[in-house]
């Protein structure tokens, strides 16, 4: 059985949760099989889906949304902005290929890289 109905709510049964994810697995396989298939073709091509906060996302995104399809016509971006844990959360579900989050997230299933690194400045009125 893979769902529990009640009288005010329905829910996956502990083997309809192993069957979602397991079913979330084998269509992201099916998705990075297409991708590899694509790609083996020496070019960029197919869909990429890319999670930013929106802390950054108003200062990389033009240039990596320009760049990206003045240098890969063939690549189909698709951009999400949340907040870090949402975008953990569809990276591990496979709804993201990528993410450009705030660390550290610590999430084993992932690879985190530093990306830079930004000074903070104390600004407050002089002694007047």
């Amino acid at each position: 059985m893979l769902i529990e109905r009640g009288a005010r709510q329905v829910r996956l049964t502990r083997f309809g949760e192993g069957f979602t994810q397991r079913v979330r697995d084998i269509l992201r396989s099916v998705d990075e099989l297409g991708d590899f298939a694509r790609a083996s073709q020496d070019r960029l091509v197919g869909r990429l889906r890319i999670g930013m906060i929106p802390t950054i996302a108003p200062y990389l995104l033009p240039t990596v949304h320009r760049e990206s399809c003045s240098t890969h016509p063939e690549l189909d971006i698709h951009i999400r902005e949340a907040l870090t844990q949402k975008l953990i959360q569809e990276l591990a579900e496979g709804r993201l290929d990528t993410a450009i989050v705030a660390l550290p997230v610590s999430e084993p299933s992932l690879t985190e890289v530093a990306l830079f690194a930004e000074n903070f400045l104390l600004v407050r009125p002089g002694d007047g």
